[in-house]
């Protein structure tokens, strides 16, 4: 029998030991390097900056 929690349990912590969180120099923005590939095969990044209210943004493309 396939056990569904048990295969959850080892996606979630093989991902939990590959996603990198790295806060800038300034601490106004985050990247987060995730372990999976895009169609370049580089891994997928985040930039993640508190906007002008209580809300963020998340890009690609680097903090703006």
């Amino acid at each position: 029998m396939f056990d569904v929690e048990k295969m959850k349990k080892i996606y979630f912590d093989w991902i939990d030991k590959k996603i990198q969180f790295v806060p800038s120099k300034n601490q106004d923005y985050m990247t987060i390097t995730t372990p999976f590939l895009d169609m370049y095969n580089d891994y997928i990044e985040l930039v993640i900056a508190q906007g002008n209210t209580s809300k963020y943004i998340i890009s690609t493309r680097g903090a703006s």
